[in-house]
């Protein structure tokens, strides 16, 4: 038995079709039994109790229905012995207008499951549902200076001063960030390295609980050298391009979002005796509707000639995670 969702499925948004098929194999069925299949669509969102994601501490359904299903009249036939005598069903259902984005973390997950039973038999696949986040700002260059008094000895100090430039925000996956920085070493001591990343903040609020679980990653990030003592370094156009990632969440937007998520900014420089001071924090927003190009209202079969594709989630891919959401990127 396999379950085969359309290729326009591969990511999804409230208020659209999911469209699939149930093939049964002639090996799959029994003489007495002549009943329809049964095909359940679920959304939940499940937090482990433990790293080895062995026991559950929560879990919330907050979505599930069936599909309408019609059997194809005619039986599939093929120069393959197995599969001679099969049933093929075809089903649909449109998702309500309010659920939740996938989302993957190590502690947790928001997730969509269509499964299917026939004759004691099982079958299941996941698949990725997003939100249309807008970005209803135009971009905006932002400027910042910086000093930092570096101490010495017990009562003196010295001054390491920074200014900063970004070129646009807010922004959607798949574009690059571009920074413009003159940092100036005053202090007695080298700066080893100095690092711009971009962090995905995680919130979730457990039941009862005032203060969130707090999960922090980081999506993309550039290095400079050494600064020694008494010189300067200059940025020009460093790229920080930013990956698939699910956009900004909050809590506000959707009655189901379970996890609230944020980008911000950094800037750290590492002192030569490993101190680490941060220059610079500035919050990002992660959007995935623009209005300066069309509006993401077709299907994803079209997002070609709208410079719009789907990828794979970037973390996911690099943790161990059994389900990899996938997430608009614009293609640059």
């Amino acid at each position: 038995m396999e379950l085969l969702l359309d290729d326009t499925c591969q990511l999804l948004f409230p208020s659209d079709i999911i469209n699939g098929s149930l093939l049964i194999n002639a090996s799959n069925q029994a003489s007495s039994y002549v009943n329809d299949p049964i095909i359940r669509i679920i959304g939940y969102t499940l937090i482990w109790k433990n790293k080895c994601k062995t026991e559950t501490e929560e879990y919330s359904l907050f979505y599930e229905d069936k599909p309408i299903i019609y059997r194809e009249d005619k039986n599939l036939s093929s120069t393959d012995i197995s599969t001679i005598s099969s049933k093929m069903y075809t089903f649909y259902l449109t998702l309500p207008d309010n659920l939740p984005t996938s989302f993957e973390v190590p502690f947790g997950h928001t997730r969509y499951k269509i499964s299917a039973y026939y004759n004691g038999i099982t079958v299941f696949k996941f698949f990725s549902v997003g939100q249309k986040i807008e970005l209803k700002k135009c971009n905006k260059i932002i400027e910042k200076k910086t000093n930092y008094n570096a101490p010495l000895f017990c009562c003196f100090h010295s001054i390491i001063k920074a200014s900063f430039k970004i070129d646009h925000t807010p922004c959607v996956p798949g574009e690059i960030i571009f920074l413009d920085a003159f940092i100036t070493n005053n202090s007695w001591e080298d700066i080893i390295f100095t690092k711009a990343f971009i962090v995905q903040i995680v919130k979730y609020w457990k039941d009862h609980t005032i203060f969130p679980i707090k999960y922090s990653r980081v999506i993309s990030e550039i290095t400079r050298g050494i600064i020694t003592s008494g010189s300067s370094q200059v940025w020009i156009k460093q790229p920080l391009a930013l990956p698939a990632v699910i956009p900004t969440t909050r809590l506000r937007q959707n009655p189901f979002n379970f996890f609230e998520i944020e980008y911000k900014l950094k800037i750290r420089i590492t002192l030569q005796n490993s101190k680490k001071k941060t220059l610079l924090t500035k919050k990002i927003f992660v959007g995935n509707k623009d209005e300066r190009y069309k509006k993401l209202q077709e299907p994803l079969n079209k997002f070609e000639s709208i410079n719009f594709s789907v990828e794979d989630c970037f973390m996911s891919k690099h943790e161990n995670i059994d389900f990899i959401p996938k997430y608009l990127v614009r293609k640059i």
